[in-house]
């Protein structure tokens, strides 16, 4: 089995080419945005989204059915070679193809036909990587009575935690009515406000 070196490529302005116009090859453009290479896709049909990037010269386009691979390699002269939405019967010719050109490669879904991989991002690494400025600018978007609004649920009158229907279940349901309405009214709670609603749902 092959083992891949786990590195970081400076792309940016570099030649890469992309067999393939689907949604799969979209996935890795997107990926590929961020380093600033000079992207190429050649594909005989593409998606709407690929369009639209072409026009915003984001990536150049050049009509292909796979069928000319060396031409293409001859005038894109790209770093790197990504395969995807390309028929696996073509598959192994445009490999041996880059292979030959000293090219490296990556086919989606096909590892036995990649010299390079992508790495996989995990949701809790995306989340630790959190910068503290992005953090607090979320906390700042969290209206600031609403923790009060924590407070206030200590005083309520002790009548209603004596009241039997009173179970557990009962608070979370009236807890959660007092957010939606602080939320709905964009502002703190009255006590005589938070004393109606809970009274309403020990009612019931």
């Amino acid at each position: 089995m092959a083992k891949y070196l786990p590195i970081s490529l400076n792309l940016e302005k570099r030649s890469v080419l992309i067999f393939g116009g689907g949604s799969k090859a979209m996935e890795k453009i997107e990926k590929l945005f961020p380093c600033a290479p000079v992207l190429t896709v050649t594909a005989s049909k593409i998606t709407p989204t690929i369009k639209q990037w072409k026009e915003e010269q984001k990536l150049r386009l050049v009509k292909s059915d796979f069928t000319n691979a060396q031409a293409v390699l001859d005038s894109v002269k790209p770093k790197l070679v990504i395969i995807a939405d390309v028929q696996p019967e073509k598959i192994p010719a445009l490999y041996t193809t880059c292979i030959r050109n000293g090219v490296e490669v990556h086919t989606v879904e096909h590892k036995e036909y990649s010299t390079f991989m992508f790495p996989v991002v995990k949701k809790q690494e995306i989340v630790s990587v959190a910068s503290p400025t992005a953090i607090q600018k979320m906390k700042e978007q969290i209206p600031l009575y609403l923790s009060a609004l924590s407070e206030q649920l200590t005083s309520l009158p002790k009548k209603f935690m004596s009241q039997t229907e009173f179970n557990p279940k009962s608070f979370i349901t009236i807890y959660k009515s007092f957010l939606e309405a602080a939320l709905r009214e964009n502002r703190l709670l009255s006590m005589e406000e938070m004393e109606a609603l809970a009274q309403t749902y020990i009612e019931k």
